[in-house]
């Protein structure tokens, strides 16, 4: 174990290239992004930001953000375990690229879809629509379909990745903010190949806005799974987070918390998310000023009052890597380093965050 370092990028450099997946069964094309270890040519263009990729931050229209990746590099030839990586109710493909590129820098192929009706641009269009004013109702119907086309997007994604990559078969891990962390829940459930599950901040347990929980029906799957959750989450709240906890299978389960993290520690640009996010809710509680959007406008901290950022990023790379490592390449230095009684002291010492893990 002393030799597993999962915070140090990996020995891989990493490529990422674009792709539209279509599902001819249902109609339904996924634009995903998909991070592999790249041949050795590339060996720290990936790190440089001359020549590293970049893309502009949906949250926060007109900045641009890099990826520590190159486009369209040539991918390195041998057959890698398979990680999906979903984002949440308005996200989209590039919201966590900290951590695909980190993923396969040591050793995994990573895809990351677009899901269709669920991306920052098509929530905002839905709450642009004069028609929804007033009528909290709507957001039953926005939201149904986006549940439904998750439902459909895992087992779709699962075998689109096993036809057309080279990823090992039964080797595949999910994970996912808040939307996406309620579709990691439910995916082990969708598709058994998924060997390995990290879902983020999830939605499916009680929340403050009557009507607005996503049931999660049986995660008694039995998948490896460990919940990331921030103390301070305003829109999924912690007491809904251990309801989750609670209803999976003993023995397979751990959640790490993060004191003073919010809903949107789980993304790139930490900082310009929370903000976002602070105008999206004072923007659902003024379409929809007679329900519960206000307590959780009113519940979002000021972000300096909140978990840094860079540690942040750390952190959740350190326990996720190590998860998927543990479960899904067997690697028995990182069982050990995850299964250690020194786990949470050696991830305080690394980051200087303060967390709380919960085990059974």
């Amino acid at each position: 174990m002393p030799d597993y370092q999962p915070l140090a990028r990996g020995p891989y450099p990493v490529g990422v290239r674009t792709e539209a997946w279509h599902d001819a069964e249902y109609g339904i094309t996924y634009p995903v992004e998909i991070y592999y270890p790249a041949t050795a040519e590339y060996a720290g263009a990936d790190v440089d930001p001359t020549q590293q990729d970049s893309f502009e931050n949906q949250w926060e229209p007109g900045v641009i953000l890099r990826q520590a990746a190159v486009r369209d590099a040539q991918p390195l030839t041998g057959e890698f375990p398979y990680v999906i990586t979903m984002h949440g109710w308005s996200g989209f493909r590039v919201e966590f690229t900290y951590l695909s590129t980190h993923l396969a820098s040591h050793g995994y192929l990573v895809v990351s879809p677009d899901i269709p009706g669920s991306t920052a641009g098509d929530v905002a269009a839905f709450f642009a629509d004069p028609a929804i004013v007033g009528r909290p109702e709507a957001l039953h119907g926005h939201v149904t379909p986006i549940r439904e086309t998750r439902y459909l997007a895992v087992p779709f994604l699962v075998q689109t990745g096993l036809d057309r990559l080279p990823v090992k078969d039964e080797l595949v891990g999910f994970t996912g903010p808040s939307f996406g962390g309620w579709t990691a829940l439910i995916a082990p459930r969708l598709d058994p190949r998924i060997k390995a599950s990290v879902p983020q901040c999830p939605a499916g347990g009680n929340v403050y806005v009557e009507g607005t929980r996503q049931e999660l029906g049986a995660i008694d799957h039995g998948c490896p799974t460990l919940m990331l959750v921030g103390s301070r989450d305003s829109m999924l709240p912690l007491f809904g987070q251990f309801e989750i906890y609670h209803d999976l299978v003993p023995g397979t389960r751990r959640m790490i918390m993060l004191l003073g993290g919010d809903h949107n520690h789980f993304g790139d640009d930490i900082e310009a998310g929370h903000e976002w996010m602070i105008g999206f809710l004072a923007q659902i509680a003024e379409v929809w000023p007679t329900t519960d959007w206000d307590i959780v406008s009113r519940l979002v901290r000021p972000y300096s009052e909140l978990a840094p950022a860079a540690p942040t990023n750390d952190l959740w790379r350190m326990a996720i890597l190590g998860h998927f490592d543990a479960h899904l390449k067997k690697d028995p230095d990182a069982a050990a380093f995850m299964d250690d009684g020194n786990f949470t002291r050696v991830l305080e010492s690394k980051t200087g965050l303060k967390i709380v893990t919960v085990d059974d």
